[in-house]
């Protein structure tokens, strides 16, 4: 598996978004859009709209890194002969047979580390664990949503600022035919900067939402293979391993 692949298909988008921004420049589309929004809202979500993605694409290389972590931990974990689990301050040492593993740390490690310190209270149910881990991973995807709702709103503020312009003439007193050329003009600006402002912010609101299930998969990808492993290999080890030194049951274990 290659070891960000997350972060390279978060890549192979953006680039694939850049060669249509450069295709819309090149056939003045872009120029012209920005050109007739009088508003300025345009350059406001584009703003916005940049910055989002690279902070998309920097959690895209963290987690891809993280996954690729979790996956190798997840295959040293999965031998058959695992005998134990240890803390050893930073990390954590595996041993199967005769060989010993230290685990980089990552999202699995931080999970192991907190199973190890709830046996020592004769605990280690982990739903609540895995429930601070999902939360404090998918956070990072919601802010990706939470831009694309800002940019939404954005939009439709661009859509009355556009309405009003359009409008402001009738709102200066009665209808007068000689001013026909000043109500078009207005007419026409306000329509122009409604209709931009609000293409823009759907179109990135789009792509910034695409990128961030694409993100939420991948965080996905890593609590499921955390909870299965933790399942069906850590918390087995560890129970052992307490009952091998001697230690009770926790309440209302299977005796």
């Amino acid at each position: 598996m290659a070891k960000h692949k997350l972060f390279l298909r978060w890549l192979v988008y953006f680039v694939l978004v850049v060669f249509a921004v450069l295709a819309g420049c090149f056939f003045d589309i872009i120029p012209f859009i920005l050109k007739h929004d009088r508003s300025y809202l345009t350059y406001a979500i584009a703003v916005f709209y940049v910055l989002t993605e690279l902070y998309l694409g920097m959690q895209s290389f963290r987690i891809s890194k993280e996954l690729h972590l979790v996956h190798q931990g997840v295959d040293i974990l999965s031998a058959q002969n695992l005998s134990s689990i240890k803390d050893d301050g930073d990390a954590i040492v595996i041993k199967y047979g005769d060989v010993e593993e230290h685990l980089e740390h990552s999202f699995l490690v931080n999970h192991i580390h907190n199973l190890l310190r709830r046996r020592a209270m004769n605990r280690v149910d982990q739903q609540a664990l895995l429930n601070l881990a999902a939360d404090q991973a998918f956070s990072r995807s919601e802010r990706g949503l939470f831009m694309a709702d800002i940019i939404t709103l954005l939009g439709l503020l661009g859509t009355m600022v556009g309405l009003i312009i359009a409008f402001f003439p009738f709102f200066e007193g009665d209808f007068d035919i000689t001013r026909g050329q000043l109500i078009l003009t207005h007419l026409f600006n306000g329509i122009s900067v409604a209709f931009f402002t609000t293409a823009t912010a759907i179109a990135c609101s789009i792509l910034i939402r695409v990128n961030s299930k694409h993100l939420e998969a991948g965080l996905q990808e890593m609590i499921d293979g955390i909870t299965v492993i933790s399942e069906t290999s850590i918390i087995p080890v560890i129970e052992r391993m307490r009952g091998d030194a001697g230690q009770p049951s926790p309440v209302g274990a299977a005796e």
